[in-house]
């Protein structure tokens, strides 16, 4: 079967913005999209993306300014340009690909018409540079071999493309993205919205006129671009999504949910024996495969499509600053976790528990020490026990409590605790998350610290 990963995410964070992503579908030149909508764009060939950088007390601030020309006569790149703020000094620009253990897709780096090289892994312009420009190669999406984890920038046969904000767009040193707020221009004028912290999950952009359905609930949008969509609709029951995510939301608690309300995912068919099976969450998109029909998918990889999306979403849910172990253990637990509770005792679902949380299973390295060599060492051979052991060790937990407080506590009373707590390097669980589990009887509690952390 395909292999199931999960593409490396950042940690959200709040966002100081009222408005959070805003994002309109042009069509020839009409508007046809409502605020907070997925960032989808029919190709007006220039969009300009403007991001304001202007302090409450600090009225009239100049502000960087980005635009995305894009040309479908000649689809293998676009060309990025981003205006200048004034300053006294060099203006330094980055990428926030070798940050996030990805391969940049930014060639030919000018100020003006002047070539800048790099200077380590950043770009420094003279103070008197009005505007910088670069060239983004778009990488063509081959059909049943897009790998989501890459966060590549990607363009389609049929015309639309994925932009990734961090394989392609340069960031300004110094100007943090809390204050930065996107805005999205074309003839029929400009919509404001706010672009994710550089802290936070990153921005995907979805430039052209993708096939695209939008699913409404009470509380939520949730809108699906694909490139086979009657595929997906045979195989993701949107209620069911819509009551994933209201679960895992109730579960991280409203202190500890993101802003985001309307989220967007983003499928790419993956050929079993040419692509592994992964997903990664931006800040209010999320890319992800499923397997192709034509590969009569098994009972696991029809489940895994949903599983591996609601850990995805899990990221984009949750905020709080905790370590990768603790994000990713308990994003892969809250994945199987909804989806065992919206799809009782179904086959698939079952089966992608069973790959994961094996409480039989030898533990060869406690995730304290994984943690540590990603710390220190830069070393993350071992990123994928999160998943596995770490998804087990709060599945441990979860029946532990439950058993010790005969089903009066779960792991969901705990969850917003685990996400506000204040994690130390090289620590295990803080004293408040410990204290949040006294309920489990203190031998076993030690037996499940001492085996998994």
């Amino acid at each position: 079967m395909s292999r199931v990963i999960f593409g490396s995410s950042v940690k959200n964070s709040p966002v100081t913005s009222s408005t959070v992503h805003f994002g309109l579908v042009v069509s020839g030149m009409t508007i046809q999209s409502q605020a907070r909508r997925a960032k989808t764009l029919a190709l007006p060939f220039m969009i300009a993306l403007s991001a304001c950088v202007q302090e409450v007390d600090t009225p009239g601030m100049s502000r960087p300014a980005y635009s995305i020309i894009f040309d479908q006569a000649q689809p293998q790149w676009a060309r990025a340009e981003l205006s200048l703020p004034c300053s006294d000094g060099a203006h330094t620009l980055f990428s926030r690909a070798p940050a996030m253990h990805l391969e940049s897709q930014i060639e030919d780096v000018r100020c003006d018409d002047v070539t800048i090289e790099p200077v380590g892994l950043d770009w420094v312009l003279p103070a008197d540079c009005k505007t910088a420009n670069w060239r983004i190669s778009l990488e063509t999406a081959e059909p049943g071999a897009v790998r989501p984890s890459r966060q590549r920038s990607l363009v389609l046969d049929d015309g639309w493309a994925v932009i990734s904000g961090p394989t392609s767009l340069l960031r300004v040193a110094g100007f943090d993205a809390q204050t930065l707020a996107i805005t999205l221009t074309t003839a029929e004028g400009t919509k404001a919205s706010t672009v994710a912290p550089l802290h936070a999950a990153p921005s995907f952009y979805v430039l052209g006129d993708p096939p695209s359905v939008e699913h409404e609930s009470q509380s939520a949008s949730l809108t699906y671009i694909a490139d086979d969509l009657e595929a997906i609709e045979a195989l993701v029951d949107p209620a069911l999504h819509h009551q994933a995510i209201k679960y895992m939301r109730e579960a991280i608690g409203s202190a500890q949910s993101s802003q985001v309300e309307d989220l967007t995912v983003i499928w790419f068919g993956a050929e079993r024996s040419r692509a592994e099976v992964s997903g990664a969450a931006g800040f209010d998109t999320l890319i992800a495969n499923y397997v192709l029909a034509s590969d009569s998918p098994t009972p696991l990889e029809a489940a895994a499509p949903f599983v591996l999306v609601l850990h995805e979403h899990f990221h984009q849910l949750a905020i709080g600053a905790t370590p990768h172990w603790v994000s990713e253990s308990l994003a892969n637990y809250y994945a199987i976790k909804a989806a065992r509770r919206i799809l009782p005792d179904d086959p698939g679902v079952e089966a992608a528990r069973a790959m994961f949380i094996n409480p039989d299973a030898l533990v060869p390295t406690g995730m304290l020490e994984l943690q540590r060599r990603i710390d220190e060492d830069g070393d993350r051979s071992g990123y994928m026990q999160f998943y596995s052991a770490g998804a087990t060790f709060w599945a441990q937990i979860d029946d532990a409590l439950t058993q010790a407080t005969d089903s009066v506590q779960t792991l969901d009373d705990v969850l917003p605790v685990i996400l506000a707590a204040d994690y130390s390097p090289n620590d295990g669980l803080p004293d408040t998350v410990i204290e949040a589990l006294a309920a489990i009887p203190e031998e076993r509690r030690a037996a499940l610290f001492d085996q998994y952390l």
